[in-house]
């Protein structure tokens, strides 16, 4: 006699694929987005260099913008500085937003995928773009006039008191 099935064989199917894509699927932000990912950054004018700092630790850089630099998601607010010759430095700040794919632990992840998209920053995400405008230094203020050296007016000679003769005149 053949040993009988823990359960009818209709319901063993769907049971067992269903067990498989929570065991496949416990994060979904982290598996369909990543715990990372590209900011484009972009200056007006180009070839400013930036750099993203979150808690003021560094996370990326971009030498010359245009550019996309990959950083990790999180929580915080990520800050973008950049700077270019000629140009008032200029910041912006990156604010972290719910990342839709998160929803999908409801349905597969569960538990453990909330704890995971959680722990890895995969339920934020960033803005996928951030533009900044440098304004131009202004213009230093003009030189003063220039002034002209005259050479000094030299003292007269002192006038000598003019002695009185005697004896008059004619004598």
């Amino acid at each position: 006699m053949l040993p009988r099935p823990l359960l009818p064989r209709p319901v063993a199917l769907p049971r067992l694929v269903a067990l498989l894509g929570i065991a496949v699927l416990p994060a979904c932000a982290t598996i369909v987005s990543s715990p990372s990912q590209d900011v484009a950054v972009l200056t007006e004018p180009p070839g400013a260099a930036c750099t993203l700092a979150r808690n003021g630790a560094p996370v990326g850089a971009v030498l010359a913008t245009p550019g996309t630099v990959r950083i990790g998601r999180s929580a915080r607010e990520t800050t973008v500085a950049c700077t270019r010759d000629g140009h008032q430095p200029a910041q912006a700040a990156l604010p972290p937003g719910f990342n839709p794919w998160f929803l999908g632990n409801i349905l597969l992840g569960g538990i453990v995928g909330i704890v995971v998209d959680v722990s890895t920053g995969a339920v934020n995400r960033y803005p996928d773009e951030v533009r900044l405008a440098l304004a131009a230094n202004p213009a230093p203020p003009p030189p003063p006039p220039a002034v002209t050296t005259m050479d000094p007016i030299p003292d007269p000679e002192p006038v000598r008191p003019r002695r009185a003769r005697r004896g008059g005149a004619g004598a």
